[in-house]
């Protein structure tokens, strides 16, 4: 005889005075946010008005269009801009009010003992029919669109009339930032209106995460879109190299403020906007395989958020290229060009690749990926205006055989850290074979130990690399110095190779590893000064420095560590720069004990 289990326990009865009470209150505020919406609302409109009057009295007649600043010129939107965003945000509390007081009605209306405390739940209900966007009567919902098309649209004239007639740099700024700004104001739009519901429901839930004290996934979605690849920066510092090396070896003469508005224009554009769009695209293509691998919280790839992830993505990256090609098209004179076609190149590259990577093409794959590495310093090269003369395709030439050497020496020992962290079944064939070629039986390496610090093949791809890079790195560095052929540059280049082929033989020893490691330094750097007379010789050894320790630093890691080694950088940063304070405050080294106090007490 089955004993049925006891009935669900009856839910507990409904605080009805604190529900009234609530509603009440809420009503309340509903009236006073109706009048602050329309005081925005006039207020907008007003400051519309004088702003399309500034524009009439000091843009459109050409004997006018001078007096005022351009800079100063397009920050005079953001006055109603800004009113419209608050307008905005008025409007989603309302929204949310409207279907927090719904929610208060049905409770309200459930069967009581005493009908005549439970408030008309008609009310509430009653409006949205009449005057909301996604169910209200047509000619509210054509006067309210009527509304916010007339103010959109004399906005955005207002927008063009001064764009058109502030200096190039000028107008994209103001097209890209306030383009951004609208798109992002009419979503919020929609979706506090249209949406409501579904805005009303995601704020409970975001409520619910929120009092748990769980992450919630569209936190974390937020934060790729915002960045996508934040360990990939680190790749700009090769756009750096060739813009420096072009101020160092003859570059266009601008002054210092120019050079430094080309660099960070050429960066933003590149780096911030193209590179990581083009991130996003790779991770979009690898979103299904994403999941499954082993580090993939640790990659950061594209988060699986539950609420369309890839069709967000995309949108982001298509308006990163938006933003990218505005940007690029009135970028400051003289590097328009080398934008543009930095844009087209990493596109096209971007292609190639995909299409190797989709074909699983080990030599593609392989062989495309480093690209990317010369691209950079080219770029960087061309956007601080490089001057061709004598022996500038030489040193171009070498410095991206350098660059792409580096690169393959990195990216082959990254796949080689990750052929061994990743289960055989899950490697796809590059990996495989870059796993073999570095010597990787198969297995992840036990205890965690960095696999490739001790053994490695001699004729791997990333040791063939770095012998190249820094041979080559030594020939780019004596190019920049521009003197004429010598034994010392010949022994110099003799020390970079020998040092780096004993690095390659020996494997990473800390100790012996180091002591090679500076002697060689320090040889470059003498041999350089001698051979240069002046401080452009630092090129030499710094090219040799780098190239090197980005390779040891590789190798001396785990795939895992790969990506927690700038924090543990920033940390040992940090905790250098703490222990030289105590040093200063207390004036002697932190953790030394105590010295005795000899005198007598007294």
């Amino acid at each position: 005889m089955s004993v049925s289990p006891p009935p669900p326990p009856p839910p507990p009865p409904i605080d009805r005075d604190t529900l009234l009470a609530d509603y009440i209150a809420s009503r309340e505020d509903e009236r006073s946010f109706q009048a602050t919406q329309v005081a925005l609302a006039s207020l907008a409109l007003t400051t519309l008005g004088l702003l399309a009057g500034l524009v009439g009295r000091y843009v459109l007649p050409n004997t006018h269009q001078n007096d005022i600043p351009p800079g100063l010129l397009i920050l005079a939107p953001m006055v109603p801009l800004a009113l419209f965003g608050m307008f905005v945000q008025a409007g989603a509390q309302a929204t949310l009010r409207t279907h927090y007081l719904r929610d208060l009605e049905q409770q309200l209306a459930q069967p009581t003992a005493d009908p005549a405390a439970t408030p008309s739940p008609s009310f509430i209900r009653i409006v949205g029919a009449l005057v909301g966007l996604k169910h209200g009567h047509g000619i509210y919902r054509a006067i309210t669109g009527m509304l916010i098309t007339i103010a959109m649209s004399a906005f955005i004239v207002i927008l063009i009339l001064i764009a058109i007639n502030v200096p190039g740099p000028w107008a994209a700024l103001m097209t890209v930032s306030y383009s951004f700004t609208i798109s992002l104001l009419v979503h919020l739009t929609w979706s506090t209106t249209a949406a409501g519901l579904k805005f009303y429901n995601s704020a409970r839930e975001r409520l619910k995460v929120h009092t748990s004290g769980a992450t919630g996934p569209d936190g974390q979605l937020v934060k790729y879109l915002a960045l996508p690849r934040p360990v990939d920066l680190q790749k700009g510092l090769y756009y750096l190299a060739g813009f420096l090396v072009a101020l160092t070896y003859g570059a266009a003469h601008r002054g210092f403020g120019v050079h430094l508005l080309a660099f960070v224009w050429g960066w933003v554009v590149l780096e911030f906007l193209a590179y990581q769009a083009r991130y996003q695209w790779n991770d979009i293509r690898g979103f299904a395989n994403e999941a499954a691998h082993p580090m993939a919280t640790a990659r950061r790839r594209l988060p699986d958020s539950g609420s369309n992830p890839i069709s967000q993505s995309a949108q982001i990256a298509l308006g990163r290229v938006g933003a990218a090609l505005v940007l690029a098209l009135g970028a400051p004179a003289g590097t328009r060009t080398a934008l543009l076609i930095g844009l087209a190149a990493i596109f096209i590259l971007a292609l190639a690749y995909e299409k190797a990577r989709a074909d699983d093409s080990v030599a593609g794959v392989i062989l495309l990926v480093a690209i990317g590495y010369p691209l950079r310093f080219c770029l960087g090269l061309a956007v601080a205006g490089f001057v061709w003369t004598d022996g500038a395709l030489v040193l171009a030439a070498t410095g991206a055989a350098a660059f792409a050497a580096v690169g393959w020496s990195t990216v082959g020992l990254t796949w080689a850290l990750e052929a061994d962290a990743t289960p055989p079944a899950s490697r796809s064939r590059h990996l495989q074979f870059l796993g073999r070629n570095a010597g990787l039986s198969g297995g992840q390496t036990a205890g965690g130990s960095p696999p490739l610090a001790r053994r490695m093949r001699l004729i791997a791809v990333p040791n063939l690399a770095q012998f190249a890079a820094c041979v080559l790195g030594t020939l780019l560095g004596i190019e920049i110095v521009r003197r004429d052929w010598s034994w010392t540059a010949t022994a110099m280049l003799a020390a970079a190779a020998a040092a780096t082929l004993v690095l390659i033989i020996v494997g990473i020893r800390t100790t012996l590893t180091g002591v090679v490691f500076g002697c060689a330094l320090v040889i470059l750097s003498g041999l350089s000064y001698l051979y240069s007379e002046g401080w452009r010789g630092v090129w030499v050894p710094l090219f040799f420095g780098v190239f090197t320790a980005f390779y040891l630093g590789f190798r001396s890691q785990t795939y895992a560590g790969l990506s927690t080694a700038p924090k543990d950088m920033l940390a040992t940063a940090k905790s250098l720069v703490g222990a030289m304070e105590t040093w200063f405050k207390q004036g002697k080294p932190p953790n030394q004990p105590p010295q005795p106090n000899n005198q007598a007490s007294p």
